[in-house]
């Protein structure tokens, strides 16, 4: 379907479907955006990749760990050849995913709406992320089987360390927003009270 916005009316009602589609196109470019962000060390969506710290790449919620577990040089080496390995396929993939958020923002921004170009440019830009997210697993995997069993625990503890804390500051964060808004309301009644 094609809706022609060149002519002289500029005005367009948007159907409940074609504006659902915009909205998922748009969160599929914010998506590959934040997965490319996060590839780049920048601070991607939700955090970087299973909340490590920036610039954690694929192996991100077991880098804080691995540097607090001891590793021998072995696994070191190790570790380090599993990160190689997927380094020039990342490369890769993100040329791949750049292009296609590119062409997804053009065809949403364009002035004709072409539904179906949308649609399978966005399916594109998801299969990329899932892409993505399956060889960021497979580096996980292979670099969690490097581990002794010892190493996992500590792993799995330091991570139960952090996630403590992510929750303890969205609480605080929260807590924030409340206290925020019920300022906000209360200089509104004040206002209104005059």
């Amino acid at each position: 379907m094609r809706i022609d916005l060149s002519g002289t009316r500029k005005k367009v009602l948007v159907g409940g479907v074609g504006l659902a589609l915009a909205g998922v196109a748009l969160m599929a470019a914010q998506a590959a955006h934040a997965a490319e962000e996060q590839r780049r060390g920048g601070r991607g969506g939700r955090g970087a990749w299973m909340g490590a710290a920036r610039g954690a790449g694929p192996v991100g919620a077991l880098l804080p760990p691995l540097q607090r577990l001891e590793l021998s040089d072995e696994q070191r080496d190790q570790v380090r050849a599993v990160i190689g390995e997927s380094r020039e396929a990342a490369r890769t993939h993100a040329g791949e995913m750049r292009a296609a958020r590119e062409a997804l923002a053009e065809a949403v921004a364009s002035t004709t709406v072409d539904e179906d170009r949308i649609r399978t440019l966005a399916a594109d830009v998801g299969r990329l992320t899932g892409d993505a997210a399956v060889r960021r697993a497979q580096v996980y995997a292979a670099v969690w089987r490097i581990l002794t069993p010892e190493q996992q625990a500590r792993a799995e503890e330091i991570e139960a360390e952090r996630a403590e804390r992510r929750a303890a500051r969205r609480e605080r964060l929260q807590e924030r927003r409340e206290r925020m808004r019920e300022r906000r309301e209360q200089r509104r009644e004040e206002r209104g009270g005059r």
